[in-house]
């Protein structure tokens, strides 16, 4: 049999966490293990649950460690790891009983080295499933088609991203690959990661399957990307977005995906990842000078500048195309007045959200 492992990086989730852990320990398929990375959990809850969990099975292994962030969480559980098959929850999540029955299934049948499948989010005002990357049962590589339309895909799809969407082969990941210099990063560290796995996976399947279930928490381990310690941090944001382009950008060369239009797409989602964290900055900014700080510290950014050139306005669409066709006209004022219309109504959804979630724990 397969053996999975399953890296859980778990930082201050003490309300989700059993959650979490119960849908491993209710899966269909035994062969696993569970490595916990407890990045340095300040509740008092945290540390404890995975513990309890240690002692309740011998599959689940504990590692208590200061705080470094996800990535470096994750990159630790990934050097104790010694499953064939490694995969991602974040520990205020959790998964379908029949995920990795599921997977081992379609790993049997088509010896695919990568299965990435779709996710439901359970406490949006609205039930929302995943976007679907790929019709049910599309290979992508060996037996399949080209890889070049992942790339091409890669720039407007984010579930892609998403390491916690994929099983992957342990051959697959830069297990050896040193990413200290990102430690400090509290974003788009999935990214980062999946490149190198999807560039190696000799053959990738995609199901529209939905076995993974994701919490917007605005506690956990990966959501203090929401929040900013100082204005300097914007700058390192984007020294990391520019060299995440870079790297895209030269994986795209490799697979023949550098064409204008795939340039100009890969721009606009550049663009509309600025806004959205922009936006997430200042919801969770409640200082009205920092805030006009980190309006004109992003806005005049270098890198940011760069997107005025490229004319991507066909690329964007909505609120997005509008917020970009004020910036490349330096209509300045107006794009904070619509900017802060979004972080109004932003609040309002993260408000229901918080109300759902409290009826959904009230039920429990």
């Amino acid at each position: 049999m397969i053996l999975y492992s399953i890296i859980i990086a778990v930082y201050n989730v003490e309300k989700y966490l059993e959650e979490c852990l119960e849908s491993v320990l209710a899966q269909s398929y035994s062969n696993w293990e569970v490595i916990l990375v407890d990045d340095g959990s300040t509740d008092e809850g945290s540390g404890k649950i995975c513990d309890a969990y240690v002692q309740k099975d011998e599959r689940f292994q504990v590692f208590h460690r200061k705080n470094e962030g996800s990535l470096m969480a994750r990159r630790y559980g990934l050097s104790k790891s010694r499953g064939d098959y490694l995969l991602f929850i974040d520990s205020d999540d959790y998964i379908h009983k029949d995920l990795l029955k599921s997977v081992d299934e379609i790993i049997a049948h088509t010896q695919s080295d990568l299965v990435i499948y779709r996710f439901k989010w359970v406490n949006k005002v609205s039930a929302v499933d995943s976007e679907i990357i790929f019709p049910e049962g599309t290979i992508i590589g060996k037996n399949g088609l080209a890889k070049s339309v992942l790339w091409e895909k890669l720039p407007t799809c984010n579930s892609l991203n998403n390491l916690w969407l994929k099983v992957v082969k342990r051959e697959c990941v830069d297990m050896d690959a040193d990413y200290s210099e990102y430690a400090f990063l509290q974003f788009g560290t999935d990214l980062m990661q999946s490149l190198p796995i999807l560039d190696r996976a000799q053959k990738i399947f995609f199901t529209e399957k939905m076995f993974y279930y994701y919490r917007y928490n605005d506690t956990g381990i990966s959501s203090t990307k929401a929040r900013i310690k100082n204005i300097e941090s914007i700058d390192r944001y984007f020294q990391t977005k520019d060299a995440i382009m870079k790297v895209l950008k030269s994986y795209m060369i490799k697979y023949g995906a550098d064409s204008d239009k795939m340039m100009k797409s890969q721009y606009a989602s550049y663009f509309r990842g600025c806004m959205e964290i922009l936006v997430h900055w200042l919801v969770h900014e409640p200082d009205q000078i920092l805030r006009e700080q980190i309006l004109d510290r992003t806005l005049q950014n270098s890198s940011l500048l760069k997107c005025r050139e490229y004319g991507i306005e066909t690329e964007l669409t909505g609120i997005y195309r509008r917020l970009y066709g004020d910036y490349r006209a330096n209509r300045i004022n107006k794009m904070k007045r619509m900017l802060s219309v979004l972080v109004f109504y932003r609040k309002l959804i993260l408000l229901k959200a918080r109300l759902i979630d409290l009826k959904y724990r009230a039920l429990l």
